[in-house]
């Protein structure tokens, strides 16, 4: 039999402000976390757009089309200013296995009306370079990200030839299309855009920064989410917990009528 106090009995009541501060808990952490974000969206609304042409000192947003070098590709043959690719299980009751993967997002250029820039900071680290979209697996948690917009993640059993294979491996690619209309936040410095020494540091997103803001109010809401679900189970659990007493407390007013 379970050791876990049944609704009804004596010790019911005694999890109920355990389950509470569970709760508590986990708002105090959602909390924290939309704060963080909240800070960051704030932030990016402070930031003032300026021109290539005559650009301005510290962090600005700039628009144009992004470009990358003429004979960038994909695996699958697809014309892309930047890609990322991968050959992956996707196991929906378990960890995913990625047999390879790559991607290409250096050498990029911003075309504006005014003239050209070099984007420098797409060019960062790995570990410092986080990629958004619509889907899941986002990484928001980086200094420097890469917002995809609505741009769905292709997926294929035909797997290009120079990657590799696996059991069960479907080919993906993520691509910024060439000559896409983009929003960049990033500081001028040596006649590129770089990064700055600011929350978030750089930002490309696809087409514009308000899709970029709306991945960073959704993230935020995520936590909330769960801290709600928490709390509706411990709501669920009290109300168990009354009805099972109050049958309790009926069954032994009708037998003590009966006596």
């Amino acid at each position: 039999m379970s050791s876990f106090p049944l609704p009804g009995s004596r010790w019911s009541w005694a999890l109920i402000p355990g389950f509470l501060a569970i709760a508590a808990v986990a708002f105090t952490i959602a909390a924290r976390v939309a704060e963080r974000r909240m800070e960051e969206l704030a932030w990016l609304r402070s930031v003032p757009r300026a021109d290539v042409a005559s650009p301005t000192e510290g962090p600005a947003r700039y628009v144009g089309k992004l470009h990358g070098p003429k004979d960038r590709g994909t695996p699958a043959g697809n014309r892309a200013a930047a890609y990322w690719w991968a050959v992956a299980y996707r196991d929906s009751d378990g960890p995913d296995t990625v047999y390879c993967s790559a991607r290409e997002r250096s050498l990029l250029v911003l075309e504006t009306p005014g003239r050209s820039v070099r984007l420098a900071f797409t060019e960062a680290d790995p570990n410092e370079v986080g990629v958004i979209d619509d889907q899941k697996d986002n990484e928001y948690d980086m200094p420097v990200s890469i917002d995809l917009g609505s741009t769905r993640r292709a997926r294929s059993e035909e797997i290009p030839p120079g990657t590799c294979t696996g059991g069960g491996a479907k080919y993906e690619e993520s691509i910024i299309a060439e000559g896409a209309d983009v929003e960049v936040v990033g500081c001028m410095s040596a006649g590129a855009l770089a990064a700055c020494n600011t929350p978030l540091r750089a930002v490309l997103a696809v087409p514009d920064l308000e899709v970029h803001r709306r991945h960073r109010v959704d993230e935020a809401k995520v936590p909330f989410r769960a801290a709600i679900i928490a709390v509706a189970l411990v709501l669920v659990y009290v109300g168990i917990v009354f009805a099972a007493m109050a049958s309790v407390d009926l069954r032994t007013a009708r037998s003590g009528k009966s006596e």
